[in-house]
């Protein structure tokens, strides 16, 4: 299994593709299940072990699609978070551009700072670790 992207570009087209080929083990399915009625015994043993092999695939193929699903909740959910950062610090920074009285009044730069770490601090909180699993290793990205 490959890693998973979290650039939106690529990360589209890995969902287009697992999902491409969802749509391909499920229009093969009923071929590969009609071997299995139509082998003869002494080929059962390779059929059983074609029928195991497509349902690991057809698992595997399932677990990507959730697993990608929730990367894009995920950064969806870390850019909306930025985006309320970015613009908290934006607007704070042109205040204290403007608001002069915080350097004549420490604790209203302090309430300033206080309220720039709630924020960091709630954004922290929703961001989220994913990882993936590929043949040779475990890969752990934190958004």
């Amino acid at each position: 299994m490959t890693t998973v992207s979290v650039d939106r570009d690529v990360l589209g087209e890995q969902i287009e593709e697992q999902q491409a080929l969802a749509v391909d083990m499920e229009n093969r399915r009923p071929r590969v299940h009609a071997l299995s009625e139509s082998c003869l015994p002494q080929d059962r043993a390779v059929v059983d072990e074609l029928l195991d092999r497509f349902d690991v695939l057809q698992t595997r193929c399932e677990e990507r699609g959730k697993l990608l699903d929730s990367v894009v909740t995920r950064l969806t959910d870390l850019q909306t978070g930025v985006r309320q950062v970015d613009t908290w610090i934006g607007a704070t920074q042109n205040a204290l551009k403007h608001d002069r009285s915080a350097d004549r009044d420490p604790s209203s730069l302090k309430n300033r700072v206080e309220g720039f770490l709630y924020v960091l601090l709630h954004c922290t909180a929703t961001t989220t670790t994913i990882t993936t699993t590929t043949a040779a290793a475990t890969t752990t990205t934190i958004c």
